[in-house]
């Protein structure tokens, strides 16, 4: 849930309805958004994923990648996003797989996930009010 709310897409609108969305470059990210999305019995057939990369990477290999992480198959994946670079062709700085999109298109499995992440915000203002009302010790 907290995968979703930190780096989930919680605004755009897809084919059909709303969609659940997250984008990161850290392959453990992707997995556990995945595994958590897959417990409420997803269609495997709608998931969508999407490949960002710059133009010195290489595309197929980053969708190899993504798609044995993701074990979303290639056939469902969109068109890459390639990004012209603008470092230097020596630099380390470029993600070697780019970043990944994970998409779902689902807006009552979006509903249900963005009402979570606001009850998960209120809880979390109330024990922040409980926090500076107390004192802790650590040592």
């Amino acid at each position: 849930m907290t995968i979703f709310w930190t780096e989930g897409n919680h605004s755009q609108k897809g084919k059909g309805g709303k969609r659940v969305e997250v984008v990161n470059s850290n392959p453990e990210i992707i997995k556990i958004f995945l595994t958590f999305l897959r417990r409420f019995k997803i269609d495997e057939n709608r998931l969508k994923g999407r490949v960002q990369v710059h133009d010195k990477n290489e595309v197929k290999k980053a969708e190899l990648f993504w798609s044995k992480i993701s074990l979303i198959s290639r056939k469902q994946f969109q068109k890459p996003m390639i990004k012209k670079s603008k470092v230097h062709k020596t630099s380390t700085n470029i993600l070697p797989y780019g970043t990944f999109t994970v998409t779902y298109n689902d807006t009552k499995l979006f509903l249900f996930l963005s009402k979570e992440v606001q009850k998960m915000i209120e809880r979390m203002k109330w024990d922040e009010r409980e926090y500076h009302n107390s004192s802790l010790n650590y040592h």
